[in-house]
């Protein structure tokens, strides 16, 4: 109760450490005393946030408080990102989805975050997101951060992308499809040589050099 009681009135340089305490000891008086400097902003918000998240009964308060800052914007939206990207419920990956699909500066992250999930929801939303995102830069970062998980699942996504309209989605396809590999993808590589678009024509090159086939290298000679 006492180190509960000191959090609000502790000098910034001290609070961090308290939360850390708070957290160890656990609960309901530290559990809502961390929700109470999750919720007030400052220099401990973070690692308040990150501790009521993992504590016995917090992730639902921790839920509520990250969807908040992740929609808002700020120094702690990424942590708030990655609290909800821990968080398996269906809300916290909507809260996700919402930041991903709104732009601005946390949306290639919460995209990262839902890679990062990796379960088959979030992997759905991201596909729905490299197809319907409002901006061609949405869509590419979309496939990108279906990319970064290396599901061959999502290579129908990414050779059906490599025929985008914007050249910045087919590149961005592209490199997609040098990290998933395979047959169709090395295929809808040796197309993209001959892409209009120079940059789009070398970033094909690039990623037909990042398969290391034999085939490949036969291209590129």
């Amino acid at each position: 109760p006492e180190l509960a009681a000191m959090l609000g009135t502790a000098a910034p340089n001290a609070r961090g450490s308290i939360v850390t305490v708070l957290a160890r000891l656990g609960g309901d008086e530290a559990r809502d005393a961390l929700a109470a400097a999750a919720r007030a902003g400052g220099v401990d918000q973070g690692v308040a946030l990150e501790n009521l998240a993992n504590m016995p009964g917090g992730r639902d308060e921790a839920r509520r408080i990250a969807m908040g800052l992740a929609k808002g914007g700020g120094q702690n939206a990424s942590t708030a990102l990655a609290v909800l990207a821990q968080d398996a419920s269906p809300e916290a990956r909507e809260a996700l989805v919402s930041v991903a699909r709104g732009g601005g500066e946390n949306a290639s992250s919460a995209m990262s975050q839902l890679a990062q999930r990796g379960d088959p929801d979030a992997m759905r939303s991201l596909s729905d997101l490299a197809r319907t995102a409002k901006t061609p830069e949405l869509r590419g970062d979309a496939i990108n951060a279906l990319a970064s998980t290396s599901d061959p699942k999502a290579t129908p996504l990414l050779l059906s992308a490599t025929l985008d309209k914007d050249p910045a989605v087919r590149n961005a396809a592209l490199r997609g499809l040098a990290r998933t590999g395979g047959e169709a993808a090395e295929r809808a590589l040796v197309a993209a040589t001959g892409d209009s678009s120079r940059e789009t024509r070398a970033v094909a090159i690039r990623a037909l050099g990042a398969l290391h086939t034999d085939s490949a290298s036969r291209t590129l000679e």
